[in-house]
């Protein structure tokens, strides 16, 4: 069986999935991987499918798509991308501040620049603040602390404030260094008092300057990162 990339990028309505996943079934094509999101009332999905059919027929039949303004991709997954990765150390890396340009372009460069592969990108506007959370794989040998100074002094290049964190680190540090498990649970937007809806409690207790939430969820079910460096009040 055969791995094909499929993205479908175009104007949202009902049932894009649903047509979609209608046509890979009747092929008995095996959805192994997908990530969708909305951005600005734009549809955009992109998924790995396990199928015995070629690239070219399922093409074919989700070209009915184009009729509702869909861009289709279809791509077959090469040996080459198979392959497994080389051994890597993960890392969150959290970015907030006040919206300008140029913001994604420094730290998404000033983390290639370290030999970091990012894996996951989400990026979020909303009262004037600008919040990006990357998820990026960087030489085994990377240094937490300068990686985390290097890619903190970039941030002041563009007025933003740096966090990263080992991405299988996510505890909240007491006085005396030692570990509690970070319980986070959503809060309604803007009660954290940035307008992002990020809870800043641990087992219902604010947290001190010493804590950290590695992960937020909102109410819509965007999960956020941020280090705090601060109190929050």
């Amino acid at each position: 069986m055969a791995l094909l990339a499929i993205t479908v990028l175009g104007h949202d309505r009902p049932g894009i999935i649903a047509d979609v996943t209608k046509v890979l079934a009747r092929r008995d094509a095996n959805v192994e991987d997908s990530s969708m999101t909305l951005l600005r009332g734009h549809f955009a999905w992109t998924l790995v499918v396990g199928t015995d059919t070629s690239a070219e027929v399922v093409a074919a039949e989700l070209a009915f798509l184009e009729s509702d303004d869909l861009m289709v991709s279809v791509l077959p997954v090469t040996d080459e991308q198979l392959a497994p990765p080389a051994q890597a150390r993960p890392f969150v890396i959290s970015v907030h501040g006040a919206d300008r340009v140029g913001i994604v372009a420094a730290i998404t460069d000033a983390i290639a620049d370290r030999g970091g592969n990012i894996t996951d990108l989400q990026t979020r506007l909303g009262g004037g603040l600008y919040v990006v959370v990357a998820e990026a794989d960087f030489p085994r040998e990377a240094d937490a602390s300068s990686l985390t100074e290097d890619l903190k002094e970039v941030g002041r290049t563009v007025g933003v404030d740096v966090s990263v964190l080992p991405a299988d680190q996510d505890a909240c540090f007491d006085e005396g260094g030692g570990d509690r498990p970070s319980d986070v649970v959503p809060v309604d937007p803007g009660e954290s008092g940035h307008g992002l809806g990020i809870d800043h409690r641990v087992g219902g207790q604010q947290l001190d300057d010493r804590c950290r939430v590695t992960r937020a969820v909102r109410p819509e079910g965007i999960e956020v990162s941020i280090l705090l460096d601060q109190q929050i009040t």
